[in-house]
């Protein structure tokens, strides 16, 4: 994830209207292409991927990200997952 590639995904949106959204954070899940070898999805995490830190959803306002990328922190993917939902605008 970019910021860049947060306006395109926001620029999407916009153009095509969903009746509903849900914008979720990515959780690195174990044993897969993306766990194995982050270093070929430019995403990072830290430490170990404990269970108990694994989640689909949590409470708005509460995120705790686990992955980074080089262009954005685990706050700059929060306040870009909070921007993408304020401005569309559409219910979950």
């Amino acid at each position: 994830e970019t910021p860049e590639t947060v306006e395109e995904t926001v620029d999407f949106l916009r153009r095509f209207h969903p009746d509903r959204l849900d914008v979720c954070i990515y959780m690195p899940m174990p044993r897969t292409p993306i766990t194995d070898h982050p270093e070929n999805y430019d995403i990072s995490w830290n430490g170990m991927l404990r269970p108990e830190r694994l989640w689909y959803k949590t409470i708005p306002g509460q995120y705790q990200p686990i992955a980074r990328t080089s262009a954005m922190s685990q706050e700059d993917i929060v306040a870009a997952r909070d921007y993408i939902v304020r401005e569309i605008g559409v219910p979950y």
